[in-house]
């Protein structure tokens, strides 16, 4: 194979999910548009996705939600968008993540905030042409997995405690009513 015909860095096939990059920042772009502005809301004019409605339901919503962040996040990784980048795409999804745990004001954040809109912006304005770096796996270690660890357990934390504390106060009503009788 010659020089001229050998596939670029850009090109090469890693493995059998490869796909290019104008694929991946076209998935980026459709998720971005299905979570944050697929629906225009009658006399507002303004948008909403699903992110914000699936930020009706605190916590299990905003898991969900969480779960295709983290995908753009991992297609912004693919294309060998810069650590730095990747760590505030994630910091996005945190402030996201966190502000839908509260219930209403967590709906009016999801609308307003917008972290997947923005992760998209900031991931193909910051599109690397060279390959990924030791230095830049050793970040991404170092800050954006542990990061997306501590968000991962907080939502099951979270969660363990609603179900306990409902599981209390139903157990507690029940006794309330033997007592009673």
């Amino acid at each position: 194979m010659s020089d001229s015909t050998k596939p670029t860095t850009q090109e090469k096939d890693v493995g059998i999910h490869s796909k290019s990059r104008k694929e991946r920042i076209e998935k980026i772009e459709y998720i971005t548009n299905i979570m944050d502005s697929r629906y225009t809301v009658p006399y507002l004019k303004t948008k909403i996705g699903f992110d914000s409605i699936l930020g009706l339901f605190p916590t299990v919503g905003d898991s969900i939600s969480a779960c295709f962040s983290v995908f753009i996040l991992y297609q912004a990784y693919r294309l060998d968008v810069p650590p730095s980048t990747l760590v505030r795409m994630s910091t996005n999804i945190g402030i996201d993540f966190i502000l839908g745990m509260i219930p209403v004001i967590g709906t009016v954040g999801d609308w307003a905030w917008k972290a997947n809109e923005k992760n998209a912006d900031l991931a193909k304005s910051r599109i690397k042409d060279q390959s990924k770096t030791t230095t830049d796996i050793k970040y991404l270690l170092r800050y954006v997995v542990p990061a997306a660890i501590v968000v991962a357990f907080s939502a099951i934390a979270l969660l363990i405690l609603i179900v306990s504390l409902m599981y209390e106060s139903t157990t507690e009503s029940i006794l309330l009513r033997e007592l009673l009788r």
